[in-house]
């Protein structure tokens, strides 16, 4: 247990132990860590003496740590003992890093956590420039190398407010954290639990079972996930029964299937909300279930939205000449707002790709109806051109996964001397299944346009997916073009 005032008690040791190591405004101070209040005092530490936090991947492999630790210069890098052998390496790897800090017993590291704050003063600090640099956030790699991800006092803070207010946050919520806490979505649900004054109760390491009884026995009334640790919980047959205490379970980071999306609202109703979010921002668009279910429980066509933007954030839809779609009109969804990351780090190429004057652009397809929802067609990039005509491979996804024998399946353009692309998909089936790629290419005849239908279709066992369960469609291709 942890109060408040302890909490800000910590936070200023913190700032002020990692002064006496040398930290100075600006100085970039990374962390490796299981989730733990070690992630809530770096943060608010570095808001604090005007430090920049930086959250690295865990799920990362050494030597995507390594190019990315490399490329943002970390001076100090605070590990918990389970990586206390990888900060080594680490440490050994990239130069900038001059101090190794150990979290919890048995690191064997030079340098202790708890120790340092120990011997630290809780010295107050003068208010920092609220467009300083604040942190740096890894994206989860889609489309290759990690990008770094900037963000300031300004945009750290901007979207917590509208995200209160939307989900009805306050000093008798509870937040459990499920998530691995160094995912913007994490980030988003618990330093909005602290700026309303709520309770939050952190799980270490993500379990179905044990997440959703840590929600019934404290008694918690929201809880931030993305789909895939949802659909754990499903696939694990747990009774969603237990989580009716919830005010909102929000599925955050994607879309959710509609199919899991259905049987989630039958159980729990108008808890269910999506919210899709990005490195690049924080927190985004929010679809509460009251926006897309009637009255009768069914889901209406809002459904497949990504919902409305919070307040703040401004959104348009851009066709290929550059002008401003009307409602409905598809084309690249950009953004604007004071959440809106100011770019990515030494990347300036990345930099005039991402903007489009003061818009971000999100590199999604998407149409944004006359109420304001947004609906994100596909990734821009993914895109499948064949025969001239823009396909989208998440439509073919959803028709796939609404064959009852299909758990998850992923869709990609493979190089086609006549057509350009190929539509190709690959599936995984639910168990005891037994279904042939013969058998889906005739359902995908029932549901979809002839130049829709993948050509080919493969049973797999996994697909390729990012540390946040993305799907990496690259090297899906890259899969496909071998064969």
């Amino acid at each position: 247990m942890q109060s408040f005032a302890q909490t800000y008690d910590r936070t200023l040791r913190l700032a002020s132990a990692l002064e006496m190591l040398d930290a100075r405004p600006q100085t970039r101070v990374a962390i490796l860590a299981s989730s733990g209040p070690w992630y809530f005092e770096l943060h608010f530490a570095a808001a604090e003496a005007g430090f920049v936090g930086v959250p690295v991947n865990a799920r990362f492999t050494l030597s995507e740590q390594h190019r990315y630790l490399g490329h943002v210069k970390p001076e100090i890098l605070l590990v918990t003992t389970e990586y206390a052998a990888r900060g080594r390496e680490l440490q050994s790897l990239v130069p900038s890093i001059r101090h190794l800090i150990g979290i919890g017993a048995g690191h064997g590291l030079q340098l202790d956590y708890e120790l340092l704050l120990a011997k630290a003063d809780p010295n107050e600090h003068p208010l920092r420039d609220v467009d300083e640099l604040a942190m740096i956030s890894a994206t989860s790699g889609t489309s290759g190398q990690p990008k770094a991800v900037e963000h300031t006092q300004r945009t750290t803070a901007s979207a917590y407010g509208p995200l209160i207010e939307r989900f009805e946050v306050d000093e008798d919520s509870h937040f459990v954290t499920g998530l691995a806490m160094y995912f913007a979505t994490a980030y988003a649900g618990w330093t909005a639990s602290f700026i309303a004054g709520a309770k939050h109760t952190i799980m270490p390491t993500y379990s179905p079972r044990g997440w959703v009884e840590l929600v019934r026995d404290t008694g918690a009334t929201h809880g931030f996930l993305g789909p895939t640790p949802v659909y754990m919980i499903m696939d694990a047959g747990i009774d969603l029964d237990q989580l009716s205490g919830l005010r909102y379970l929000s599925l955050g980071g994607s879309l959710c299937d509609p199919s899991r999306l259905c049987a989630l609202t039958k159980a729990l109703g108008e808890r269910v909300a999506i919210q899709l979010s990005m490195t690049e921002l924080g927190a985004g668009t929010v679809l509460l279930g009251r926006e897309y279910l009637d009255a009768d429980g069914t889901l209406n066509p809002r459904h497949r939205s990504a919902g409305r933007p919070l307040a703040g954030l401004d959104v348009r839809v851009v066709d290929d000449r550059g002008e401003r779609s009307e409602a409905g009109g598809e084309g690249e969804l950009q953004l604007r707002g004071p959440m809106v990351s100011p770019g990515y780090l030494g990347d300036e190429v990345a930099n005039r790709e991402a903007r489009d004057g003061e818009w971000f652009r999100t590199g999604d397809v998407a149409r944004i109806d006359e109420d304001g929802f947004v609906y994100i067609v596909d990734r821009k990039k993914d895109l499948i051109v064949s025969g001239g005509i823009n396909i989208a491979p998440s439509e073919i996804e959803q028709v796939l996964m609404a064959h009852p024998a299909v758990a998850a399946a992923g869709v990609c353009g493979v190089s086609d001397p006549t057509y350009g692309e190929a539509v190709h998909a690959a599936v995984i089936l639910r168990d005891g299944a037994d279904l042939r790629g013969d058998d889906l290419m005739a359902w995908c005849r029932d549901h979809l346009a002839s130049v829709k239908k993948p050509r080919v279709i493969v049973v797999v066992d996994e697909l390729p997916v990012s540390s946040t369960g993305k799907l990496l469609r690259r090297q899906m291709r890259a899969q496909f073009d071998s064969q």
